[in-house]
């Protein structure tokens, strides 16, 4: 079957030059079709070598099971179509802190804690199904990290996370340390823990791990003060601790930088006032498949600067293995103070690209965010114009968001302890990760966290970065396209339904249709979609007539057309199994006691001649 990116047909070869990079973004996809469940931070990673295969993993509240724990998700289409799958460990004693890979053959693997460890999950079927885990090891935060060199240490994966390094009577004492494991049979068994770092009277979190192209592994460490003892410190110190030898032995810790987030007492005062614009930490990423800018080390994170201020989303690089490096820089200045920047993460892609995506709260409604993206192709000296990435925003405090689970229920002599969680009162930033991943052909897929429904869901999109230079665009239906025309596409395109929702007061069903290339061909638009015959149960003939509410021409029965031209954002055209955006139908039952449904639809776009 012929696959290409959007960029094969949406762009022509063109002379080399200097260009500001273009960002290309695709239509949103929702990832969880999983009824009323909240998730919130989730993780994603692409196959090495296959660009078809994709897995993510989020947290879960839900009434089933454990009621907060973790689900993956897997893609064989590029990121189009989504399964989930919980296994049954998972099910039954619950997880939390979401990661996920590939080994360097392929494999996928999920990690989660819970169950008195680090659990790392593994899937023969590209995370179709999986396995019940092997306990790894214990800790806190963890990350994830794979060589995917051909030295030494090639396939070797590692695991890093905060531990507890002892007990104190001393109040101020925290004891902390970050340890790490490694696997050398692709995360079937693992070796450790390595002592990385130990602070007595501070915490020491693993906030990134990348590994480099010449196997060295690189820990991205966050010092931060004791949270019950001091509340007016008003930064993190962010550090890095390589090893040369496979995660054997890791040199000190060396400084990067202050990272400012307003001190524990402003953090805590945002907490308790279900702030959704928390500064969170940092992520970081390496250009390890790049030319010009090999193993140049890049991070993003967010900053507190002023109480009443929004955070700011900030960059750091490093040119020499993380020895010295750059100032801050904000990555998009802002001076509105009423604007937040937050949940940042970063990726680099196989040509260098570095794509940086975000919450933020410019054009959001109170309590919501936006999901944006910026990219670099010099090595993060400029940066295109942010691109908005969610064709919606997200509302996070809403009631489907703030209903509370019974998370524990616990018995003894004294009473039965409850204690009942929401998704919205525990996470109302959406989680602390965010998942960012760019696949063998260069493709940025982010995957966040998306309340446009009232509920928070994963949705996912398709991005790309074209090489400086290379490629001019060819406008939409540029008469230079003689070789499509416009043409029924019944046999080609079919209907896709996100979950269906029912707006109990204004007597309407909302609909949310997607278009979907079931063809060989590239299809190209604008799609045009026509109902033909409309009605309802054909087993119960309700009084009145079911009406389409805001068809495009303004049709409320036969005859009604709906143009997909936006639900295609900036790719004019649809790549076998590619899907659109939704575009929500409302309809209007007979009757709201009969709410089925019946109808026929036409596709217009354009295919081969």
């Amino acid at each position: 079957m012929r696959r290409h990116s959007m960029l094969a047909a949406l762009f022509l070869a063109s002379p080399l030059g200097a260009q500001t990079p273009r960002v290309i973004v695709g239509p949103n996809v929702l990832v969880s079709q999983d009824g009323n469940i909240a998730h919130a931070e989730l993780h994603v990673a692409a196959h090495p070598t296959d660009v078809q295969r994709l897995v993510g993993m989020a947290t879960t509240v839900r009434d089933a099971g454990s009621k907060v724990t973790l689900e993956l998700y897997a893609s064989d289409d590029g990121g189009f179509t989504w399964k989930g799958n919980v296994p049954t460990h998972l099910m039954e004693k619950g997880g939390g802190d979401p990661i996920v890979g590939y080994g360097l053959h392929g494999t996928p693997v999920g990690v989660a804690l819970g169950d008195h460890g680090m659990w790392v999950y593994r899937s023969d079927d590209n995370g179709f199904t999986w396995d019940n885990g092997v306990r790894a090891g214990s800790g806190d935060h963890e990350r994830l990290g794979v060589d995917y060199s051909t030295g030494r240490y090639a396939g070797r994966m590692y695991l890093a996370a905060e531990v507890g390094d002892g007990r104190s009577t001393n109040p101020d004492s925290m004891l902390r340390a970050v340890h790490l494991w490694r696997s050398e049979d692709d995360g079937k068994s693992w070796i450790g823990p390595v002592a990385v770092a130990r602070e007595a009277t501070h915490g020491i979190a693993v906030n990134a791990m990348v590994v480099l192209s010449d196997g060295t592994v690189a820990l991205f460490l966050n010092k931060y003060p004791n949270p019950s003892r001091d509340t007016t410190t008003q930064s993190w110190g962010m550090q890095i601790s390589t090893s040369t030898d496979g995660g054997v032995t890791f040199g000190a810790p060396r400084a990067i930088g202050e990272h400012y987030f307003g001190g524990y007492g402003v953090f805590r005062r945002k907490q308790r006032a279900g702030r959704v614009d928390w500064p969170g930490g940092f992520d970081a990423a390496a250009d390890t498949r790049g030319g010009r800018f090999r193993d140049r080390i890049y991070i993003v994170y967010c900053e507190q600067r002023k109480p009443n201020e929004g955070t700011r989303l900030v960059i750091r690089t490093s040119s020499d293995h993380g020895a010295t490096w750059s100032g801050p820089r904000d990555l998009v200045p802002e001076s509105r103070t009423n604007v937040s920047q937050f949940q940042p993460a970063i990726a680099v892609n196989k040509d260098g690209a570095v794509g940086v995506m975000w919450y933020g709260t410019q054009d959001a409604p109170a309590d919501g965010w936006n999901l944006y993206f910026t990219a670099s192709t010099d090595g993060g000296e400029s940066w295109a114009v942010p691109a908005r990435v969610s064709s919606q925003s997200t509302v996070a405090f809403t009631a489907a968001n703030d209903r509370p689970l019974p998370l524990v229920v616990r018995q003894a002599p004294g009473g039965i302890t409850v204690a009942m969680l929401s998704a919205f009162s525990r996470w109302p930033h959406g989680g602390d990760y965010l998942g960012l991943a760019a696949d063998a052909a260069g493709v940025f897929h982010p995957m966040w966290i998306d309340g446009r429904s009232g509920l928070f869901e994963v949705y996912t999109s398709r991005i790309e970065v074209p090489p400086p230079g290379s490629l001019v665009a060819v406008a939409q239906g540029s008469p230079a396209d003689t070789a499509h025309r416009q043409q029924m596409l019944n046999e080609k395109v079919t209907l896709d339904f996100d979950p269906v929702q029912v707006d109990w007061d204004k007597g309407e069903l909302l609909v949310p249709i997607r278009l979907r290339n079931t063809s060989i061909d590239t299809l190209y638009g604008p799609f045009t979609v026509r109902v033909s015959t409309l009605g309802g149960s054909p087993l119960i003939r309700a009084e009145g007539a079911t009406e389409i509410l805001n068809a495009t021409n303004g049709q409320r029965g036969v005859g009604a057309e709906f143009d997909y031209a936006a639900a295609l954002r900036d790719v004019p055209y649809l790549a076998p199994h590619a899907v659109s955006e939704a575009v929500v139908w409302r309809v209007k039952p007979a009757s709201m006691r009969h709410t089925d449904l019946s109808f026929t639809a036409t596709v217009q776009g354009r295919g081969r001649n």
